[in-house]
């Protein structure tokens, strides 16, 4: 399922960065795929292949909620499939009238930060540790060319794809560690980091990985 969920992604990538970079990021995530041993895994592929296709989905920019809304309410239906995915730790998130009230309140962080943010439009942006891709739907409202998520989280990855579902930003995440990335892979314009600091043995070694993703100038 991640395998398939990932396929539409290397493509892209080849006009992103260069080929070595791509192929190496295309091996190490199909080998970390491969090692998955998590028991609720297909608890929670079960609870995504309920989530209904629906029709005409329209995402509202600019509210705190990443929102989106159809023409007419069909989202009674995906609502235990939502709930199934639970906890939902990054948010807030609204489908019609289906509201996630997420255990962080990610939408006050977003309102300190993005007024001092650097031009995302055209850019190729990484989240490390993007969680359920809260911030990558905020800042896929401003059209960068690539925007790509890491996180080991598979429950994360699930979650993401629930709202990717129905959101069709083409953003993607990888059910990775940012340790596990090709070294050298200074290919991004802009790195975030939000939530992962604090949790690092050494901070100093953190932001200098961060650092070298990032391509030259």
């Amino acid at each position: 399922m991640f395998k398939d969920r990932l396929t539409g992604i290397w493509p892209g990538m080849l006009d992103s960065f260069p080929e070595p970079h791509t192929n190496k990021l295309k091996n190490i995530t199909e080998t970390a795929i491969d090692n998955i041993n998590q028991g609720d895994l297909s608890r929670w592929l079960s609870a995504y292949d309920k989530l209904p296709d629906l029709p005409a989905v329209e995402w509202i920019h600019g509210l705190s909620a990443v929102t989106l809304k159809t023409a007419n309410d069909h989202t009674l239906a995906a609502k235990d499939a939502l709930q199934e995915l639970q906890p939902w730790r990054k948010g807030p998130f609204q489908l019609d009238d289906v509201y996630i009230d997420s255990e962080w309140r990610s939408d006050f962080k977003w309102q300190r930060l993005q007024n001092h943010l650097p031009e995302l439009t055209n850019r190729r942006i990484l989240d490390v540790g993007c969680g359920n891709g809260y911030y990558m739907f905020k800042m896929a409202e401003q059209e960068p060319s690539l925007l790509l998520g890491v996180e080991p989280g598979l429950l994360q990855n699930v979650q993401f794809w629930a709202i990717e579902k129905y959101a069709n930003t083409g953003a993607a995440i990888l059910p990775l560690k940012v340790e596990a990335l090709p070294d050298k892979m200074a290919c991004f314009d802009v790195v975030f980091s939000m939530g992962v600091l604090y949790h690092r043995k050494s901070p100093i070694e953190h932001l200098e990985q961060l650092k070298n993703l990032l391509s030259k100038n």
